[in-house]
């Protein structure tokens, strides 16, 4: 599950972007692609994980995780990459929705509630630190496309 959770992409794709020879300001438009998307699927997430609890919101979001860092791998330009950000961080922020609302329901008291909710901050973070290493190595020894490809797979991994 944590899994889905693709700072990588947002790499990934700001450095693709760099190496095509974008500005500085396109680079940053693409990071905050991957940001915008959650702050406008936050309330609509939120609604469709009370309605259909984890598992449809996190296939869902594997689903578009997974296509999203598909992509780039078959079109490595601009707006894909943009499109990419987008499906990427509507991906991470309705995952990540969903799973707070399952284990703030899952505990049975107060002891309980803030050693789950430690606990599942413990993966995102963990990925935020992993994701973009991973990646930024991949890149480096093999290219944007394995980068993106291992991308593809990870989410997969994560079910």
């Amino acid at each position: 599950m944590f899994a889905c959770n693709h700072g990588g992409d947002a790499n990934g794709n700001a450095l693709i972007g760099l190496s095509d020879g974008y500005s500085a300001g396109s680079i940053g438009v693409l990071l905050a692609l991957f940001a915008i998307m959650q702050v406008f699927l936050a309330i609509p997430s939120d609604r469709f994980a009370d309605k259909y609890g984890l598992q449809r919101p996190i296939w869902i979001s594997v689903a578009m995780s997974s296509v999203g860092a598909l992509l780039p791998v078959i079109w490595p330009i601009f707006p894909v990459l943009c499109i990419s950000a987008l499906l990427t961080g509507g991906a991470t922020g309705t995952a990540s929705i969903a799973l707070q609302r399952h284990v703030g329901r899952r505990a049975q008291n107060i002891t309980e509630l803030r050693q789950v909710f430690s606990w599942s901050s413990i993966g995102p973070a963990f990925s935020n630190c992993l994701a973009p290493l991973s990646v930024d190595l991949l890149i480096d020894y093999s290219g944007f496309q394995s980068a993106f490809i291992f991308m593809t797979l990870l989410p997969l991994l994560s079910m």
